[in-house]
């Protein structure tokens, strides 16, 4: 079984307690969600519906906001937990256009370091503040 560095307890607590998606512990972990799939089930934690209904996504201007302030999809994302689909989803459902900022691209020095210590994807984009498709198109770039 793939390796997940978590404790039992923290991964009942964020699945069951917080109703945490098997996505986004992943994404905290930098794993698959397969992964985390695996060991909540190992744990007896069946996954929940992923139509779970957020309140700030789904009543109100707090989405729209939270977009106001300048706050990424990942950033909203990882506040509640959620998966970065569910809240672009949400953003469209509620019909808030996205707004383009202006392009940043990942400091490559510090993303070659941290994959050369074996880091993730998706652990690297958090650590930076982007998107894990970010990250992986700037080492696509960077390469070719």
């Amino acid at each position: 079984m793939p390796r997940l560095d978590a404790d039992p307890d923290e991964l009942r607590r964020l699945i069951v307690d917080e109703q945490w998606s098997f996505a986004a512990v992943a994404r905290r972990f930098g794993v698959s969600d397969r992964t985390v799939g695996k060991h909540a089930r190992k744990l007896g934690i069946e996954p929940t519906r992923t139509s779970i209904r957020r309140p700030e996504l789904n009543e109100g201007t707090w989405l729209r906001d939270q977009f106001a302030a300048g706050r990424s999809i990942q950033e909203v994302a990882d506040e509640l937990g959620a998966d970065y689909g569910t809240i672009t989803q949400a953003r469209r459902r509620q019909g808030i256009s996205p707004k383009r900022a202006p392009r940043r691209t990942p400091d490559m020095a510090e993303v070659s370091r941290r994959l050369e210590a074996g880091e993730s994807m998706a652990a690297i984009g958090r650590a930076l503040g982007h998107h894990s498709s970010v990250i992986s198109r700037a080492v696509r770039r960077a390469t070719s």
